[in-house]
């Protein structure tokens, strides 16, 4: 459930306005959706754009700073699918008012590529805001992978040793780390022990 506020400016002797209709996005689930979903909102002007080098073959386009995409998601976190080249600039990218600053600019044209939103969020809802960073720079939407949950990774006992999921690393110092789960993508964990130390095995909770 969220509040709704409407508010109006005054133009004329009576306080007069209205709403004509109001637009409800239902969050994006975990897994892999194409930027042409339904529950992805886009203002100001982008562009429709056929490949067969982008994600699902379509992708949409902008270098508007009045343009913006947003959508609401529900899970940890997301992994944006956009396209890098030197025709790409910077690009804003909004999580609850949070925002980071992603370079689209590449040497070489990289298709379908992705970057990953770096904290683990509270398991929950979120709002996605996505715009252009600066005046002229064209950014686009491919896709989004909404990841849905997390692993945490505790090592006990008295020995040490490192512990790799994926690109993730829980290094000799560490005791405990989450890895978000993505739908589509097994998890491969591996130990490495320490001199001196024994790895005994994996206990599933």
């Amino acid at each position: 459930i969220r509040d709704l506020t409407v508010t109006g400016v005054q133009t004329c002797a009576l306080p007069i306005f209205d709403v004509d209709a109001v637009q409800v996005w239902e969050p994006l689930q975990a897994g892999l959706h194409q930027e042409t979903h339904p529950n992805i909102g886009y203002g100001g002007k982008w562009t429709a754009y056929a490949s067969t080098y982008a994600n699902g073959g379509t992708l949409q386009y902008t270098n508007r700073t009045d343009a913006t995409a947003q959508f609401l998601f529900e899970g940890v976190g997301l992994t944006l699918y956009r396209t890098r080249s030197i025709y790409r600039g910077m690009m804003e990218i909004c999580v609850d008012g949070v925002c980071k600053s992603v370079d689209n600019y590449s040497a070489t044209t990289s298709w379908n590529s992705p970057w990953t939103w770096p904290d683990i969020l509270e398991n929950g809802m979120h709002m996605v805001t996505i715009r252009p960073a600066v005046a002229n720079a064209y950014i686009d939407m491919d896709a989004v992978l909404v990841q849905g949950g997390v692993v945490t990774i505790q090592k006990t006992g008295t020995g040490t040793g490192i512990i790799t999921v994926g690109e993730s690393v829980c290094n000799a110092a560490c005791t405990e780390f989450q890895v978000p789960i993505i739908a589509g993508v097994t998890l491969s964990v591996t130990a490495a022990p320490s001199e001196g130390s024994t790895f005994v095995g994996w206990t599933l909770n």
